[in-house]
């Protein structure tokens, strides 16, 4: 609650924004030259308006600044507390309700066309959700009485690296001029935490428990290593070890048409 209070002052409304700001046409040349052929493969969900509300919603949480900038430097750990109090609480209320609405959006064109896989719409919605929550709550490790997991924490660092490279994204789309080198990493940076995230919580979903030791995972191979490492595993673990790895095999044929999803959301 205190740091809540602490930050409330910086608390900026997209919706007094009015609108997210439109990109310019040399990061639009970017997304075209890069992803163009790529995006063509999935033009039929893009033009549907359940795709267009979902984006709506994407843009307007990747528009929000950090409630305080004097975080953003310091380690990765610090750094979960420039996030906190992002979203005021009356927007927060508004863009859960926008973000439900568009899910169920999609989760309808998933049954009547596959356009869109059930995958693909529970992992945009966790992504969103896990977003919102930290920039309006903070991390709910800070407020838990309990010890939380070590993959908890590695789920919230991930979260708010993911918000800062859509920031950075979001920044280099309404700029009037745009290194496509730097345009790249950015979004290269910005898939690749995507795979991080996804990759904790296939394995929150199917193990749940791993030793943290204050070194969190910044690519997926370190969170894989931390799970392929484990030894001395009772028969019970060691099985739930074998299907979260078979998990994360099955996640990893699935992430590039997530990635494709994600890229149109920039785009």
């Amino acid at each position: 609650m205190v740091i809540l209070f602490i930050f409330s002052a910086n608390f900026i409304s997209v919706d007094a924004m009015q609108t997210v700001p439109k990109e310019k046409p040399a990061y639009i040349e970017f997304i075209n030259k890069n992803y163009g052929p790529r995006l063509a493969r999935r033009a039929g969900l893009f033009k549907t308006p359940a795709w267009n509300s979902f984006k709506h919603v994407w843009q307007k949480l990747a528009a929000y600044p950090p409630a305080s900038n004097k975080f953003n430097n310091l380690d990765r750990n610090t750094f979960l507390f420039a996030y906190v109090g992002a979203i005021p609480q009356t927007d927060a209320s508004n863009l859960r309700a926008e973000l439900k609405s568009a899910c169920q959006e999609l989760s309808r064109v998933s049954l009547a066309d596959g356009s869109i896989s059930s995958f693909e719409v529970n992992s945009l919605k966790n992504i969103c959700q896990d977003q919102l929550s930290l920039m309006t709550y903070g991390p709910p490790s800070l407020t838990c009485r309990m010890i939380t997991s070590g993959l908890d924490t590695e789920q919230e660092l991930s979260t708010v690296n993911l918000i800062k490279k859509l920031n950075r994204l979001a920044a280099l789309k309404t700029e009037g001029t745009i290194d496509a080198n730097e345009c790249q990493q950015a979004m290269d940076n910005l898939l690749s935490e995507v795979k991080l995230f996804m990759l904790i919580q296939t394995i929150k979903n199917n193990f749940y428990f791993l030793p943290y030791n204050g070194e969190p995972a910044t690519i997926a191979e370190e969170i894989l290593n931390k799970l392929n490492t484990l030894q001395d595993l009772k028969p019970e673990s060691a099985a739930r070890q074998k299907n979260t790895q078979q998990a994360i095999k099955q996640l990893n044929q699935l992430l590039p048409e997530l990635n494709t999803l994600i890229i149109s959301l920039e785009s």
